[in-house]
């Protein structure tokens, strides 16, 4: 199926999901749906407004299915994203179901019968936390390519490629020979070998470690220099 299909069926069922809950409501707030009892001490207003409800969960994560399967799974973060969605919209479902069987339920249990149910509710929960972890960790890699690629971006977002001009101090890039805001110069720098730190391209030494950066070799210590005169 494609995506424009799914995006379309989505889409129709979201509108169904949206008309379900309207029509419900309206119905249930009709003054007579609240005079008639249907089951027990329960108004008719109440039991539609349950089903509504109800059905607007069904609809809501079939809706969400569909719109996940119209994304293009392209790696990195949003496979990673796209893979634990589902699980993440079972949890809200079942969370907000629980909610509402138990409106139903709560009149006719007991002690025993609330714990049996909260501890059902419990263990389905832990499923689908389950679910969700083991989709987490396979598509872990996926979610570790993307944030190498943004550790690569980390640079270009601080702005630490960029120098700044001497003249107006506004910031340039780094292989900017003359500025984009006055037009003055801009010093060049180069790689000591030696020690790996920025000097300036006409700079004959080092600052850092003294090396002659034209014969990127390091002068000899002074030490050794007189010890060599010594022995001579």
């Amino acid at each position: 199926m494609s995506a424009n299909s799914n995006a379309l069926r989505a889409a129709q069922l979201l509108v169904t999901l949206l008309t379900v809950l309207a029509i419900g409501k309206a119905v249930s707030l009709v003054p007579m749906m609240d005079q008639l009892e249907l089951f027990w001490h329960f108004k008719a207003g109440q039991i539609v407004w349950f089903a509504a409800k109800l059905a607007a969960l069904v609809l809501f994560y079939f809706c969400a299915s569909l719109a996940l399967q119209t994304v293009p799974d392209r790696g990195g973060a949003l496979s990673f994203a796209m893979s634990v969605a589902e699980p993440l919209c079972a949890l809200v479902i079942l969370a907000m179901a629980q909610s509402l069987f138990w409106e139903i339920l709560e009149p006719f249990v007991n002690t025993t019968g609330k714990t049996i149910y909260y501890g059902s509710v419990l263990a389905l929960i832990v499923g689908v936390s389950v679910w969700l972890v083991l989709r987490a960790y396979r598509q872990a890699d996926q979610l570790v390519l993307a944030l190498s690629d943004l550790a690569k971006l980390r640079p270009w977002l601080a702005g630490t490629d960029k120098r700044r001009c001497r003249q107006c101090h506004a910031a340039v890039s780094a292989n900017a020979h003359f500025c984009g805001h006055c037009g003055g110069p801009i010093p060049q720098t180069a790689q000591c070998q030696a020690c790996g730190s920025q000097v300036a391209a006409d700079q004959r030494y080092c600052p850092d470690c003294g090396v002659d950066l034209q014969q990127s070799a390091p002068p000899t210590p002074p030490a050794a220099a007189g010890h060599d005169e010594s022995a001579a």
